[in-house]
């Protein structure tokens, strides 16, 4: 036991020292390049890159240190090697005006620097927000002169799950596609005045979603280490229906029924496929450069009838049992969510040159 511990104290002594001594390395390259003496920098600096022995930081300026001494020294393919190996060390590496070469700009604007895509995962709330444009009622016609019906909405909340990949086109500007696992409900409630009748009806759905999307990124072409991005964005979404049940319905007064677990996709009481579209707008948090969280809100508008009109009363379950019969409505969705972004990056050599 007391040899190991010795073995790692040894051991991390030994690793500090060669790190200390790589940074001496990288500092006397550093000086050499200002007094000119090229030769034997990538020698001095080869050892410390090949054994990982400076830190990320010291990697960055070494690499950019032999991009320049290549350059100077006429050796384009090397200096495009390393060129190659700065930007995948820190991507989208920012040049300095005042003192990068403008041999060292020409080259940099050969290569591709952004993320060729971006790939993202969010989940979040959504809350349910029907908007009926028709009314149905089982006592549409009272039974007795001036017998009415009323029937409210409560909005339910759900949650979702969303995987993303998106890319940048032009000055802040990104597009996207999106796969969603969405869990929603509706919460409805009837009353027919003048009498004890009442029913409650919870409907719960459960969707894939497949929402293409829009984004503009404020301050996205600005100063790459500003911390929040805010942005907005909008797009339309494919849905597709994969299960609607009522659970937990009952009605209360007369005839007592309860429904639990019907399937009202069974006999297509439900429109499977639906439309909508949505805007939102979040704000991205820097990880480190080049990685983000986001925090990002929407509202999303249906464009279709929810509820199958064809087979508005083939439902006995409801029809007779509950004295229910479905609202034409669309679903309009409020969401909020946290999420995360991930950069991915293939530094490569562009096909057209542009001149600086």
């Amino acid at each position: 036991m007391k040899y190991a511990l010795v073995c790692v104290i040894v051991f991390a002594i030994s690793m500090q020292m060669a790190s200390a001594q790589c940074t001496i390395s990288l500092n006397k390259a550093e000086d050499e390049y200002d007094k000119g003496r090229l030769l034997d920098i990538p020698s001095r600096l080869k050892f410390c890159l090949e054994r990982n022995g400076f830190s990320k930081e010291e990697k960055i300026r070494a690499y950019k240190l032999l991009t320049k001494v290549y350059i100077f020294s006429d050796q384009e393919g090397k200096a495009e090697e390393s060129l190659v190996k700065l930007l995948k060390a820190d991507p989208e590496h920012k040049l300095d005006d005042l003192f990068d070469p403008a041999e060292l700009f020409y080259l940099y604007e050969k290569f591709r620097v952004e993320p060729i895509f971006r790939t993202s995962l969010r989940m979040g709330g959504n809350l349910t927000l029907p908007n009926v444009f028709e009314s149905f009622s089982a006592f549409s016609q009272p039974l007795d002169a001036g017998l009415t019906a009323t029937r409210d909405y409560s909005d339910q909340l759900g949650f979702y799950l969303e995987g993303a990949i998106e890319r940048h086109i032009v000055k802040g500007i990104e597009v996207g596609l999106g796969v969603q696992y969405s869990q929603t409900s509706l919460d409805i409630q009837e009353t027919f005045l003048g009498t004890d009748i009442l029913f409650n009806i919870n409907e719960s759905q459960r969707w894939l979603k497949f929402p293409v999307f829009g984004r503009y990124n404020f301050f996205y072409e600005g100063d790459k280490k500003k911390k929040f991005i805010p942005y907005v964005e909008a797009g339309g979404v494919f849905n597709y229906l994969l299960q609607a049940t009522f659970v937990d319905s009952e009605r209360s007064g007369g005839t007592q029924r309860s429904v639990n677990g019907y399937d009202l996709l069974a006999q297509d009481e439900r429109n499977r496929v639906l439309f909508s579209v949505f805007a939102g707008a979040g704000v991205k948090m820097r990880t480190n450069k080049v990685h983000f969280f986001t925090l990002e809100a929407r509202y999303e508008i249906g464009l279709r009838n929810y509820v199958n009109a064809e087979n508005r009363f083939v439902n006995n379950e409801s029809v007779s049992g509950l004295s229910y019969v479905p609202d034409n409505l669309s679903l309009n969705f409020l969401t909020v969510s946290v999420g995360y972004t991930h950069s991915i990056y293939n530094p490569k050599k562009k096909r057209k040159v542009t001149s600086r």
